[in-house]
């Protein structure tokens, strides 16, 4: 399986290359045309990829045994997470070559999803069942639920996308049920709507 581009409305197919392997999954794209995602390598190694300028780059397994690109913003700042086996995962932020840890104040495995423009990424700590969402500012992590004002009774479990506002769509949990929510900063603190 190869990944493709559609442009403009048109039917016209772009080949994005593979890096030897049998599967290929983009996730995002930027404003410029950049893609990111996975795809397998040659011997069946799971890579993060950048597709750029109409060609693809292997970001390798970025010091852990496979890597996912989840998003890119439009200043080429990509965020995913690296996985060791048995299976141990953190995030990272890529920018140009260089690789800054996405860690969270605990230490639990954490996860990237989304990034915008102004750098802020958002993602998950913890396993499944424990999970919390995650904001990302200049590689410091923090947890949601220490940033949103008068929301007793509520865990913030994933964040899942942030937009240049800094507004944060995530998943919620209340009363042992689970909402979408979304979280839009004032000052200092997140304000939750659900």
């Amino acid at each position: 399986m190869r990944g493709f581009l559609w442009e403009n409305g048109k039917i016209t197919v772009t080949d994005l290359g593979s890096l030897g392997g049998d599967c290929f999954d983009p996730h995002a794209i930027n404003a410029k045309g950049e893609i990111v995602g996975w795809a397998q390598t040659g011997t069946q190694k799971t890579h993060a990829f950048l597709w750029r300028h109409g060609a693809l780059t292997d970001l390798g397994a970025l010091g852990g045994d496979w890597s996912v690109a989840w998003d890119i913003n439009d200043r080429g700042q990509i965020v995913g997470h690296v996985a060791w086996l048995p299976y141990r995962t953190e995030g990272f932020l890529w920018e140009d070559g260089r690789v800054t840890r996405l860690t969270s104040p605990k230490g639990e495995d954490t996860v990237a999803f989304a990034i915008n423009d102004r750098g802020q990424a958002v993602g998950s700590a913890g396993e499944d069942s424990n999970s919390v969402a995650m904001l990302w500012e200049k590689g410091v992590g923090t947890r949601l639920n220490d940033l949103i004002y008068a929301a007793p009774g509520w865990n913030i479990t994933l964040a899942s996308d942030i937009n240049n506002r800094g507004w944060i769509a995530a998943a919620g949990e209340r009363n042992r049920e689970t909402h979408a929510v979304l979280l839009i900063p004032d000052t200092d603190w997140w304000a939750l709507f659900y």
